[in-house]
Formats: structure tokens, sequence, C-alpha cells
């Protein structure tokens, strides 16, 4: 048994205000009720027998039973599986079943519940640090409105240790794509308020055509690639904590060229996710830099964090170096999120 120091230096995070997805459209069907886990948060996502999606919080107020682990949607409701108290879709208590005189919280808002658009195949949830409504839409991708000329969607998803913004800059942060992905593009970027694009033209003998990359907020990317056989790449980050994302891909195909082949559908599928799986090891064992010494080859990094700043409550600050010691034989899994040095850089 001997001991060792690890150096942790990621500052904690406050989660950017957006709409993000939590869901496929597919996972729930009228009637069923899925607990979530997002932004710090239990969660409860539903769709009632309207075939409405709804999103509460997932604890009963009467004795704080989880909605999501028993809980009975029943028309436009969801009842508690403890004592089955019955709650609106927007969080209203509307019968308590056993008493004879109403409880004080019947016919009150008690239960927190979320803003909602089913849009694109998913399902999107509005965070807002203080409550605020929405202050943009979820972009339709018309792509996604039109199964005949294009292929169903096949989705990935991973959970990564890492901070959500971490993810998102890695599409502006130009450098790394030669080291890490053994490519190159030159790239152009436009910031229009809640909205930016990137437009990356692979450089080489290899030239696949031109990239465009979309970002809405900072929950929902997408990219269309103009290629012989042209595709599209859903990207969205959503938060479980201030520790932990979802990463989902989503990749969908035109059939105009495509018909009945499936080797080259699962070939362009194969190719996205292995070029996000060779981030993901860097994301899972970086730190965040809040203040980062940035080149002039960086701009864009700087230019993305002034565009992303917009979506956050309160700037992020850096912060002192704290160590902790701890038994390398009882260490286990939490050695996947300290990151081992002998001090920082």
């Amino acid at each position: 048994m001997f001991a060792r120091w690890w150096c942790v230096t990621s500052p904690k995070l406050p989660f950017a205000n957006g709409w993000y997805r939590v869901a496929t459209s597919d996972e729930i069907v009228p009637g069923a009720v899925l607990p979530l886990r997002f932004f710090g948060r239990e969660l409860v996502l539903l769709r009632t027998a309207a075939g409405d999606a709804r999103v509460l919080d997932a604890f009963c107020p009467h004795l704080g039973a989880h909605f999501g682990y028993g809980g009975v949607v029943e028309g436009e409701t969801i009842v508690c599986p403890f004592h089955g108290w019955r709650f609106s879709d927007d969080g209203v208590c509307v019968n308590v079943p056993y008493a004879k005189t109403p409880p004080p919280l019947v016919g009150k808002k008690c239960i927190r519940s979320w803003p909602v658009t089913e849009r694109n195949q998913c399902i999107y949830v509005w965070y807002h640090a203080r409550g605020q409504s929405p202050a943009y839409e979820v972009q339709a991708i018309p792509e996604l409105a039109a199964p005949d000329e294009w292929t169903d969607m096949v989705w990935k998803q991973w959970t990564i240790r890492c901070q959500a913004i971490d993810v998102v800059e890695n599409l502006f942060d130009v450098a790394h794509v030669k080291p890490v992905h053994k490519s190159d593009a030159d790239v152009q970027c436009q910031f229009d308020g809640y909205r930016s694009v990137i437009t990356a033209n692979p450089a080489g003998r290899r030239r696949h055509g031109t990239v465009l990359t979309y970002l809405n907020g900072p929950g929902q990317g997408w990219s269309r690639h103009d290629q012989l056989l042209p595709f599209l790449v859903l990207t969205h980050v959503t938060p479980i904590d201030h520790e932990q994302v979802v990463w989902h891909i989503g990749v969908t195909i035109s059939r105009a060229k495509n018909r009945d082949k499936d080797s080259i559908k699962a070939w362009i599928v194969n190719v996205v996710h292995h070029l996000a799986e060779q981030d993901i090891p860097i994301f899972e064992h970086k730190v965040h830099r809040v203040s980062p010494p940035l080149c002039e080859e960086d701009a864009l990094i700087g230019d993305f964090r002034a565009w992303y700043q917009q979506f956050c409550d309160e700037p992020a600050r850096e912060v002192t170096p704290q160590f902790a010691r701890a038994d390398v034989a009882e260490m286990g899994a939490s050695i996947v999120h300290t990151f081992l040095r002998a001090g920082d850089e």
C-alpha cells in the first residue's frame, strides 16, 4: 500500500443557458415515463396520452418518491408510485386519492416543469440558471423532415468526464486537427447572435468537399458534408452535472446516391464515430483553462469563448490548484477524473 498526491485544477463552470437534447422522440411512447439526470438534477420525461412530451423535476413533493421508478401516466397526468398523488403535466397537484380533506398543495403548482420542444426527431429541454423563459428556438433541420430523401438517423452517445464547453470548443480548435485526426482544413467562422457557422474546406490531396457546421446556442449543433455522398451529422452536448456530459452524435445520409447501399452507410457512420472517439481520451483527461495563453493561430478559440459567454450568467474563473491524498489501491475509478501530475505546468 502506498500513497500519491494528485492535482485537480478544473474550475466548476456554470451550465450555459440554452436548449439541450435529453432524448430521441422514439425513446418515449405515449404513457411512458423515463428517468433522466441532467444539469445536476434528477428529472423525469413523460409522454401524455395526447402524445405531448413533458419534463418535470423527479421527486414527489409529498414524501419524495421518484416518478421515474414506478410512476404512471394516466391521461395528461402522472401518478406517484408511493401514495398515488396525481399531478398535471405542468406540475400542479390535482388529486390526493385517500384524503378526506384535500391538503393545501391540491390545486397548486408544486413540481417544477421544464420548457420542452420536440423537433428534429429529438426532445429538447430549456435550461436557464435563473429560470428565465427561452430566449431563442430550437432550429428545425429540413433533412430530418424528409425521410424519403435521407436515411434513418443512426445515434451513438458517450458519457464523458469533462466540461461541456470543451466538447463544443473543439469545433473551433483548428490546431488540434492535424495532431489528433491526422488531417488539415482551411476554416472560417461567422458569429451571429445565438448562432455560429463554421466553414471548413479539407486541405491537401484528399479533398472531400466543404463541411458547414452550425451551432444554435450551446447545446444544438449539426454539420452538412457536401461530398460525393452527402451526409448530415447532428452533435448535441448535454451536461449531466459539473463533471460529466453526454455527447450525442447522429448520422443520416442522402438516399439520392445511396439506394440500398448499407455498406456505404455503415462506413460513413464508423468514420464519424472514429473521429469523435479520437477526441474523447483528451477530453476525459484534460483540465479546462479559463485564461489559456492563446497564440495567433488559436484566434478562433478566443472568438468562440467571447460568443459562448452570452449563454453564461457568470464568468468562469481559474481555480487555485487543490491537492488531495489517496491510497492508490483505493483510488479505483476515481483516477479516471483526476489528473496525475507532479505540479501545474
